[in-house]
């Protein structure tokens, strides 16, 4: 069985995914301490910034990308991915 390996295109790509998931998640966490409820106006805030692709979403970019190249590590793959964002993305 021939062992196939990710290319930096699809590790850039696994790692975005990545972020939306985490940015949805923060903005939910913030949105249920700040009021204690969800209704739908939060709903639909914590939806938009969960799937923006705007520049406010490079902080989880590259958090995930950090946390992705560690995990890698950990399990003994090297990667090596740049800075992710990339600066002209910021």
């Amino acid at each position: 069985m021939e062992r196939q390996t990710m290319n930096t295109q699809e590790h850039k790509l696994l790692i975005g995914m990545l972020a939306t998931q985490l940015a949805l998640t923060s903005e939910l966490i913030a949105t249920l301490r700040e009021n204690g409820t969800l209704g739908e106006p939060d709903q639909q805030k914590i939806w938009k910034a969960a799937i923006s692709t705007g520049p406010e979403k490079n902080y989880f970019l590259s958090q995930v990308s950090q946390l992705y190249q560690g995990m890698a590590a950990a399990l003994g793959l090297k990667l090596e991915l740049g800075e992710f964002p990339p600066k002209a993305s910021r």
